[in-house]
């Protein structure tokens, strides 16, 4: 069974769900657009994001925000290349309805419980693995609850 699949369909509608089944899949995406949601007015580069929110990774930062560009998301201002680029918000109001779905889902509850659960999931899926060593290697990862999809 698909980890993205379990369950999240039981309580979101079909937009929401879309939402965080292609656009903000990850952990990284959800903190990055959760932190925009809640200071609408920042703009920065990846540098800035990877060090406000603590991601060890710029690169993987500004991957993360490329992406949210490309299913607008978020808006790509600044000259040059995504790697001079700022980021912010995007201004337009059926995203951002979209978004106000995602933040109407209550922090502690089940629903949000899970959402985070399945979001962190798929951002281990995101890591690339690292040398391991032979005599401790990596217990394979168990992937969901099972249950109804």
């Amino acid at each position: 069974m698909e980890v993205s699949k379990v369950n999240v369909c039981c309580f979101l509608d079909q937009e929401l769900s879309d939402l965080l089944e292609v656009e903000v899949n990850d952990l990284v995406k959800y903190n990055i657009v959760s932190f925009l949601y809640n200071n609408p007015d920042t703009v920065g580069d990846a540098q800035f994001y990877a060090k406000a929110l603590g991601f060890h990774s710029p690169d993987r930062t500004q991957s993360a925000l490329d992406e949210l560009v490309d299913c607008k998301i978020l808006k790509r201002g600044g000259p040059g290349s995504s790697r001079s680029a700022v980021y912010s918000l995007s201004d337009d109001e059926v995203t951002r309805r979209r978004l106000m779905k995602l933040w109407a889902v209550v922090p502690g509850s089940p629903e949000h419980a899970e959402i985070l659960r399945q979001l962190a999931s798929r951002s281990v899926d995101h890591v690339k693995p690292r040398g391991r060593n032979k005599d401790h290697p990596t217990p394979p990862l168990r992937r969901g609850r099972g249950g109804p999809a």
